[in-house]
């Protein structure tokens, strides 16, 4: 029910929302007294996500002959969210094994990563449909890659060289416009980046990606999406110097989720 693997680079690539599998014995969440809205309930699945994170981790290991970490659910989002905190994203207690070791993995993942690199990367792969032709930014407008801003300045996160300047450059449509603008209300970054980004004493620089259609809802359109996003995570992994190893493994405790 969940693709969870260890990995040799810098990156970690996360997808909670695309899949389709029921699970025996779990009712579907009703959501019932639930806040509702961009961080409250919902239990609609971002479809071709899963497939699409997929492609990712394999175009990374074939450019690279070495993998991403990657965190990726295959079960369905009406009976848990992955991209919530627990009191929302789950309403049987059956499941909340799984949800602890889709977080469990998530922060073991991310320890592993400080502890042999300088930084690193974390993509959340998400769906829209609000514009097929975009996809939104959403780093809390920055503060989940608050370490890299703090390194290299506001142009990493917002200027040519930052991965939406480099997406930008290959005729994505994208949002923010201008790369500073504020991120789009609804899409500026969920649970998982908030909890997993750089503003954390031992996170990774965590960016949500929001697809719209056009990127995502055919196999020709994810295979274009999938090399050009994997294109664009190396060069940033070069520019920001994250694949040098750190001299000695740190041990560093795992961020936890904020319950």
């Amino acid at each position: 029910m969940l693709r969870l693997s260890e990995g040799d680079l810098p990156c970690m690539i996360s997808a909670p929302h695309g899949g389709r599998q029921v699970v025996p014995g779990v009712a579907p969440r009703t959501g019932t007294g639930l806040p509702k809205g961009a961080s409250g309930f919902f239990a609609g699945r971002d479809s071709s996500t899963e497939e699409l994170a997929l492609q990712v981790v394999d175009c990374l290991q074939e450019r690279l002959q070495a993998k991403p970490f990657h965190v990726i659910s295959s079960v369905h989002r009406k009976y848990v969210d992955f991209n919530r905190p627990v009191d929302i994203a789950i309403e049987s207690t059956r499941i909340e094994p799984l949800y602890k070791r889709y977080h469990d993995a998530l922060s073991a993942y991310a320890k592993q990563i400080r502890s042999r690199f300088p930084g690193g990367l974390l993509i959340d792969i998400h769906g829209q449909g609000t514009r097929r032709d975009l996809v939104y930014r959403g780093t809390q407008n920055g503060r989940t890659v608050q370490r890299l801003i703090d390194a290299f300045g506001m142009d990493a996160h917002a200027g040519s060289q930052s991965l939406f300047g480099m997406l930008q450059q290959r005729g994505w449509g994208i949002f923010p416009v201008p790369l500073d603008g504020k991120e789009q209300a609804g899409f500026t970054g969920g649970y998982i980046v908030r909890t997993y980004g750089s503003h954390t004493p031992f996170g990774l620089e965590a960016i949500q990606l929001e697809f719209g259609a056009d990127y995502r809802s055919n196999q020709e359109a994810r295979s274009k999406t999938a090399e050009d996003l994997a294109d664009v995570i190396i060069a940033f992994l070069d520019h920001y110097h994250l694949w040098h190893r750190v001299a000695a493994p740190v041990d560093l405790a795992p961020p936890q989720p904020v319950r």
